[in-house]
């Protein structure tokens, strides 16, 4: 195989995680030049890196040759974390065996470069989070990490027992860990169902995003094994598609899906390694085999209650009542997608709310000027202080850490390379920390995030509390009940709907719905 030439910054995973974290996760300033991947034009160098013995010592030395500690194994992949701060990443090894084709775009070996390298467009463009970013993917002489697998008990005889060493290859792929991480599978059965129903939701939306942009996806092995977890402070988030909008609170859980290696698109991504049932166009398959999968781990805990289990088997149950054909965008995103109330049933309440959201705290609402009760979900309760507690202080080390470490805008970019973490950037161009992010001729990247809403210092008036029920009003035949004025909240205003003054009576709780 004929071996790439790359600059130096290539080599650099420190280089590489800096660059992706200020973008993703620090709102940075610093603008860069990327075009639309054409899917068409598609080569093995564009998903990981061809390198000589003499290259490939090199990066060795740059990747092992600080903190990495073990992780896991799952089946043929062996998993340890590079401990640098706030730039940590995993490292994923993959023993390559004598019938992979490493330079074979459709090869299952190469396919999960290939789909997150066509993914990570979607969190570039900010589509998504729900994808685990790869920043490198590389194949590596054995010799050349025998001694670092010698330190580790756990693996180490599983590599050396292997015939012909001097001749075999390692793939190597780092993926980003900037934030403490949980595999959902870890943690399944101490969750309550307000934390993975938010999971859910989050899962369902990237999964539906992808079938967007490329129709006929699947992913084929969606299970809880291959959706991490970024663990944050809660804060409610939007999730659009098309017109519809979801805010949800996400529970303290940032969702990563990984591990592409069954994937398939048509035509862009055809893999060989699966079967061709397959590639069988179904848009509800991987939503599916995640709920049925998450049930199978519930369903003989004792650690899970009841309710939460008669919720999945609901969810199921609805979705299958739909056509596979019909987009995931079209189930998820709309008011019965978690009709579920906690006893697993569907609820069963008919009258009309206009232009009302809960004036308690809200975490999960759907859009909208008329509202049935039915549609209200179950609000989600925030993790306990504990947690936020320590999660939140993390939050302060990052944003200490952020303001101490600016971007290197030093380095220069190339326009004509696509800014795909699946694939270092390719210095050519230099960074213009005033000149908007093109993502083509034709749009311009938003750098801002988006931020959490905040709350206005109102002053509550005699007339607020008469409709809050705190005390009676003067004419209360002249203000009908159960409903509430959400002047208290004006960002939560919503259009249309009728505006006669409304009152919450608290001592008639027949009449307080919340």
């Amino acid at each position: 195989m004929i071996q790439e030439t790359y600059p130096e910054e290539y080599l650099d995973i420190d280089f590489l995680s800096n660059i992706i974290f200020e973008y993703l996760y620090n709102n940075s300033t610093d603008c860069y030049e990327t075009e639309k991947i054409d899917t068409k034009n598609i080569y093995i160098s564009d998903i990981k890196l061809i390198l000589d013995k003499k290259r490939q010592k090199k990066l060795v030395n740059n990747i092992f040759n600080t903190n990495v500690r073990w992780l896991w194994r799952k089946r043929d992949s062996y998993m340890f974390k590079r401990e640098v701060g706030i730039f940590s990443s995993n490292i994923e090894l993959k023993i390559i065996q004598e019938n992979d084709e490493e330079s074979d775009l459709k090869s299952p070996l190469n396919m999960n470069s290939l789909i997150t390298f066509l993914l990570s467009e979607l969190v570039i463009m900010k589509k998504t989070t729900g994808i685990l970013i790869n920043l490198m993917t590389v194949d590596i002489h054995l010799e050349l990490l025998i001694d670092f697998i010698n330190n580790y008990d756990e693996i180490s005889s599983d590599f050396l027992e292997l015939k012909n060493i001097n001749n075999k290859l390692i793939s190597v792929t780092i993926s980003e860990h900037f934030f403490k991480t949980r595999i959902l599978s870890e943690i399944i059965s101490i969750l309550t169902w307000d934390q993975l129903k938010s999971i859910i939701f989050q899962v369902a939306h990237t999964i539906a995003i992808i079938q967007i942009e490329y129709p006929g996806f699947r992913k084929n092995n969606l299970s809880i094994d291959t959706v991490f977890l970024y663990l944050k402070k809660p804060k409610n988030n939007s999730y659009r598609i098309n017109s519809n909008e979801f805010v949800i609170n996400d529970e303290g859980y940032d969702v990563k899906i990984s591990v592409f290696n069954d994937a398939y698109i048509p035509i862009i991504a055809d893999n060989n390694g699966i079967s061709d049932s397959k590639k069988v166009l179904d848009n509800t398959y991987d939503i599916l085999h995640f709920l049925e999968d998450i049930l199978s781990q519930v369903t003989n805990n004792p650690n899970i209650t009841d309710d939460i289990k008669k919720n999945i088997k609901s969810i199921i149950s609805n979705i299958k009542k739909y056509d596979k054909n019909i987009l995931l965008s079209n189930i998820i995103m709309t008011e019965s997608f978690f009709n579920t109330n906690q006893n697993g049933g569907t609820k069963n309440k008919s009258r009309v709310i206009k232009g009302i959201r809960y004036l308690s705290n809200s975490d999960i609402f759907l859009k909208s000027e008329n509202r049935n009760i039915s549609s209200l979900p179950d609000s989600l309760s925030s993790l306990d202080s504990d947690f936020e507690k320590k999660y939140s202080d993390d939050n302060k080390s990052i944003s200490m850490m952020n303001s101490s470490m600016p971007m290197n805008s030093s380095m220069p970019m190339n326009p004509r390379m696509p800014m795909n973490p699946g694939m270092p950037m390719n210095p050519g161009m230099p960074m213009n920390p005033g000149m908007p992010m093109n993502m083509n001729s034709s749009m311009q990247m938003p750098m801002q995030m988006q931020m959490p809403m905040q709350m206005p210092n109102t002053q509550i008036t005699n007339d607020q509390l008469v409709k809050l029920g705190m005390i009676p009003p003067m004419n209360s035949s002249s203000m009908s009940k159960t409903s509430a004025d959400l002047s208290l909240r004006p960002q939560f205003n919503m259009q249309g709907g009728n505006n006669q003054d409304i009152y919450i009576d608290i001592a008639n709780p027949d009449n307080f719905f919340f």
